[in-house]
């Protein structure tokens, strides 16, 4: 009998250290459980904007595309007065920074009739004409005189929008008629 009550001394004496333990534990799993909820929402947030970068991406593409498409129609000698296609290139359009702050409206660029309904705003394209001659690389006789032939070169700029008006992109590309 007697060593029953010394068992019963001994639980009552560590019975607040199991309890401080307890809420240790529970406090470490609670902060391991916010840096999970932190960690998955940085996570969403990553991959919210890598889709509105591709989407950014693929309509820039697709306008890059279809102004390709367009250039194979264009008559080089007489091209038509239309917005956004240039018998010349444009004063600083070789530039990065002259693309990010032109204004792309109808004035000076053609829209796509594309609405894909998760884009802020149609992708756009600018066509420009490069002077660019070349040589016969042949052994005719105009190779032996040197004669120097105009091909037809054009620069195409597309630029596409994603789900907000914060993501943009700027594709360019130059393309050659055969």
């Amino acid at each position: 009998m007697k060593l029953l009550s010394h068992t019963n001394n001994l639980f009552r004496r560590e019975s607040g250290m199991i309890l401080l333990i307890a809420l240790i534990m529970v406090l470490i799993m609670s902060l391991i459980g916010i840096s999970a909820v932190k960690g998955t929402k940085l996570q969403e947030v990553m991959a919210g904007n890598m889709r509105d970068s591709q989407v950014s991406f693929q309509a820039a593409e697709a306008a890059l595309r279809l102004a390709e498409e367009r250039v194979n129609t264009l008559n080089p000698e007489a091209l038509p007065a239309e917005a956004g296609i240039y018998a010349v290139p444009l004063a600083g359009g070789s530039s990065h920074s002259y693309w990010q702050t032109l204004e792309w409206t109808d004035t000076n660029s053609v829209k796509l009739n594309v609405d894909l309904k998760i884009q802020a705003a149609s992708p756009r394209y600018v066509i420009e004409k490069l002077d660019v001659g070349k040589i016969i690389e042949d052994d005719s006789a105009e190779f032996n005189q040197g004669i120097l032939q105009t091909v037809p070169v054009y620069r195409i700029t597309a630029r596409g929008v994603g789900l907000t008006d914060n993501t943009t992109t700027i594709l360019q590309t130059v393309y050659r008629v055969f």
